[in-house]
């Protein structure tokens, strides 16, 4: 059986990054994608694709039209259309609804995944 590898993340091309030291209490909505360095308790909602860097920490359910990576840590659902990515050590707390998942060795998935 071939194995599945991660894709490769072009950050240049997503327009909304909260950094590091942003500590936000609330929801994001974007038409666009969204990185997340920091810390967000709310849920995240875009467009095009979330990307959670590996030191971030999400509370709340995310939902992309596209895509999710996560590097960091996520404890909510998630709704994508077209993927989900664990990836290095990220980790998920959460039921997840997506068209295909990528989960990394060295990853955490605690949850359940319906795909289609």
């Amino acid at each position: 059986m071939p194995e599945i590898h991660a894709k490769k993340i072009d950050e240049t091309v997503i327009e909304t990054v909260l950094q590091e030291d942003v500590v936000l209490e609330g929801n994001v909505s974007s038409s666009r994608g969204i990185a997340i360095k920091g810390k967000v308790t709310g849920n995240l909602n875009a467009k095009e694709n979330i990307l959670i860097d590996k030191h971030a920490q999400v509370i709340g359910r995310v939902d992309s039209e596209t895509s999710l990576y996560l590097l960091g840590s996520l404890k909510g659902d998630v709704k994508t259309t077209a993927r989900v990515e664990i990836i290095g050590k990220g980790v998920l707390d959460g039921d997840v609804i997506t068209g295909r998942m990528v989960i990394e060795n060295g990853t955490t998935f605690n949850g359940i995944c319906k795909m289609g």
